[in-house]
């Protein structure tokens, strides 16, 4: 007697072959969020290049586990402005590794928001992609009135994504850090 494949056997199969040549190991993807432990913002005044600061967030097991080893609050001087220049650091692993040129080489991809809440704060960026769109690593700070509240620093990661006008809610968020911050007269 000759064997009979009926569909129901065929079906299934294919199942089981699908199954076991299925890839155990898929491929990563394209490009994965960047592993950013520490940002580093450092302050000049327009007025007074003598005066510049740092302010530091560091949490270098990464989001989710312990919490920041540093988190600094930004304070600025009312009616004044300041151009601001950003560091992204890796420290998840040893040696640490520094982001920034890797964003700077990916800039028609990546761009910083900068969302003040309570702060009479103008943020204006000072770099641009090769398509003239704004990156975020410089900017200029404009303060307003004295007073306090946050400031919500995002990078997103926006391939084929970006635009010259995108709200922060377009790609992936590479980092999101709320800094706490005083305008002080």
């Amino acid at each position: 007697m000759k064997p009979v494949l009926t569909p129901q056997f065929a079906v299934i199969l294919l199942f089981l072959i699908a199954v076991a040549c299925r890839d155990e190991n898929p491929p990563p993807p394209a490009h994965p969020s960047e592993v950013i432990t520490t940002v580093q913002l450092k302050f000049s005044s327009v007025d007074d290049p003598s005066e510049e600061f740092w302010v530091v967030f560091s949490d270098p097991d990464g989001i989710g586990g312990n919490p920041p080893v540093r988190f600094d609050s930004i304070r600025l001087k009312s009616t004044k402005t300041y151009e601001c220049e950003i560091t992204l650091i890796d420290e998840s692993h040893t040696p640490a590794h520094d982001l920034t040129h890797e964003i700077e080489q990916e800039a028609d991809d990546h761009q910083f928001y900068f969302l003040p809440s309570g702060v009479d704060v103008v943020v204006t960026y000072a770099d641009a992609d090769s398509k003239g769109r704004p990156i975020g690593l410089k900017s200029l700070w404009q303060c307003g009135a004295a007073g306090q509240g946050t400031m919500t620093l995002i990078l997103k990661h926006k391939p084929g994504l970006k635009g010259d006008s995108d709200p922060p809610t377009v790609g992936d968020t590479d980092i999101e850090v709320a800094f706490t911050m005083f305008v002080v007269n």
